[in-house]
């Protein structure tokens, strides 16, 4: 419903954005147990087009149950963009068998995407879809300064929050990517805060944006080279209000 307000106040300009959260904020801190995450994204992406298309919803899934659901109010639309937040490989598969595009993990390097792409094509292949629409999305962990030592300071808060995020999923990809070991993961997983002293400038380095901005300008380029349609910056303020402005003269105009 909200998001049927949304795209109506937006005159139908939204995007449905589908994701299985993460396991410490549906687990450890709602106390709901995080099991079979895709499956849940699967069962959402049929309930939404359902309803979206004015069907009267009878779902009888393996997490999800409704019967007898329909919008009060006709949508805008029937039919919506949905784009899925993915890291894993299920996932990925998932967001090219039935979704419209995808957001990656904030956490990734041009290697990443081209496998996270491949994973994408093999879902739609499995579901004979065409992909030439398809919107692949990333966020980017962004600190441009002239000073690559400051940038990297800047930086590792982001990415320090962002692996302790994810640390009570080990299976997930984006600590190999980073070079964090078992051993590190699985202390961010029993801390109840970030670590900002196991995050490695190199670590930094391999999945975040840093450093001046030619050299921010070639690390997109080569994400957007790998496959990444629709970069999505997150900025460290390095130099207060001023910091967005030098990053969108200097390295979001290059891109446009």
């Amino acid at each position: 419903m909200e998001f049927a307000a949304l795209d109506q106040l937006s005159q139908g300009r939204g995007i449905l954005g589908i994701g299985a959260g993460v396991k410490l904020w549906i687990e450890d801190q709602l106390g709901i147990r995080y099991t079979r995450p895709v499956t849940a994204m699967r069962e959402m992406i049929s309930i939404s087009r359902a309803m979206f298309r004015g069907e009267e919803l009878m779902h009888a899934g393996r997490v999800f149950h409704a019967s007898g659901l329909r919008f009060s109010a006709e949508p805008v639309r029937a039919e919506i963009p949905i784009h899925l937040g993915a890291t894993g490989q299920r996932s990925l598969e998932l967001a090219g068998e039935a979704a419209d595009g995808v957001m990656l993990n904030c956490m990734l390097s041009p290697e990443f995407v081209r496998s996270a792409v491949q994973h994408v094509r093999n879902g739609a292949a499995r579901a004979g879809r065409d992909l030439q629409k398809f919107a692949m999305g990333a966020l980017l962990f962004t600190a441009m300064s002239d000073d690559e030592a400051k940038a990297r300071e800047a930086a590792r808060p982001f990415v320090a929050w962002g692996v302790w995020l994810f640390a009570r999923q080990p299976y997930l990809p984006i600590f190999a990517e980073a070079g964090i070991s078992t051993e590190n993961v699985e202390r961010l997983s029993k801390s109840s805060r970030p670590l900002r002293e196991l995050i490695s400038d190199e670590a930094i380095s391999r999945i975040a944006v840093v450093g001046s901005p030619s050299h921010c300008r070639e690390i997109v380029a080569g994400i957007v080279e790998a496959g990444i349609t629709h970069p999505v910056l997150a900025i460290a303020r390095i130099n207060g209000p001023e910091t967005e402005a030098r990053v969108v003269k200097e390295l979001v105009s290059h891109l446009l």
